[in-house]
């Protein structure tokens, strides 16, 4: 550990942990906390999750699927043989799938990508740039594409697909009140317990 480094204010109200190399600052998360929720932020964003959560998230194939009140299913983890690298996304529908992944989109069958979109269909705010949408929303005070929201959003996939994996099995999950109904057990892996001498 560098010298100048106070690991006791870095881990703050959290539980001691000793910092093993890895990237991962949560012990439930499924996928990497830090960089996993850029995949599923836009996951959720294709299908309309922007300011909702799923509705029940079940395990299968040891990864989660996360169900939402539209019929919409996002996986947590790329499918076996994938090879999504840096991660990514994948929207499956009836007439095949896209996958897009940092610089990447192809579709299967190929041809998808070279479908016209449905006349006058709104699809989903587009931004070319983070930093220019920003400054664009500060001058127009519009909501920014990754908004506080959404980024909250996708971070509790992360979280919540990471304590169903924890127990081993199907939860609901109330997106509005944010919590597990008649789960007690999963109630308590929402929060850990604060250290001394902080308190939430």
């Amino acid at each position: 550990m560098p010298a100048d480094v106070n690991w006791e204010a870095y881990v703050n109200c959290l539980p001691w942990f000793n910092y093993d190399g890895s990237t991962g600052a949560h012990r439930f998360g499924t996928g990497e906390i830090n960089w996993g929720q850029h995949h599923l932020d836009v996951a959720q964003w294709g299908a309309g999750g922007d300011d909702t959560g799923p509705e029940e998230i079940r395990l299968e194939g040891g990864r989660p699927v996360f169900r939402y009140a539209n019929g919409v299913e996002i996986y947590g983890s790329p499918p076996p043989g994938q090879g999504w690298g840096e991660g990514g996304a994948t929207y499956v529908g009836t007439e095949g799938s896209v996958t897009v992944h940092r610089n990447v989109l192809v579709s299967d069958p190929p041809e998808l990508l070279r479908e016209t979109l449905i006349p006058n269909h709104a699809g989903v705010y587009y931004s070319n740039s983070h930093s220019g949408n920003f400054l664009e929303c500060v001058r127009t005070r519009q909501k920014t594409i990754c908004n506080a929201e959404s980024t909250h959003r996708a971070s509790s996939l992360l979280l919540l697909g990471g304590i169903a994996t924890k127990l081993g099995r199907t939860l609901k999950w109330d997106p509005v009140k944010e919590e597990f109904p008649d789960a007690a057990d999963a109630n308590r892996l929402l929060a850990m317990a604060a250290r001394e001498p902080w308190r939430y």
